[in-house]
């Protein structure tokens, strides 16, 4: 089984889904997390052991300027401008 965990928005909620993140892994041996996590908070998520995939978005960064003037509608963390 795999599941995919979306945490963006705090570091609060970033903390306080780790533990259910390793209760899931203990409850349901075998399972992939996978997790997707403001980029600034990723070092914190692999710390957290049995992790899968941590895939960083930008998203506070694509809030305020949601698209890119050097090529045209394209979300910022993909072209990192």
């Amino acid at each position: 089984m795999r599941v995919l965990v979306v945490k963006l928005s705090s570091l609060g909620d970033v903390v306080h889904a780790m533990p259910a993140v390793q209760d899931l892994r203990a409850s349901l041996p075998g399972v992939q997390v996978d997790w997707v996590v403001e980029r600034g908070f990723a070092p914190l998520v692999s710390r957290c052991e049995g992790m899968g995939r941590i895939i960083p978005c930008e998203l506070r960064r694509w809030r305020k300027k949601p698209f890119c003037r050097s090529r045209p509608m394209t979300p910022c963390w993909t072209c990192r401008a």
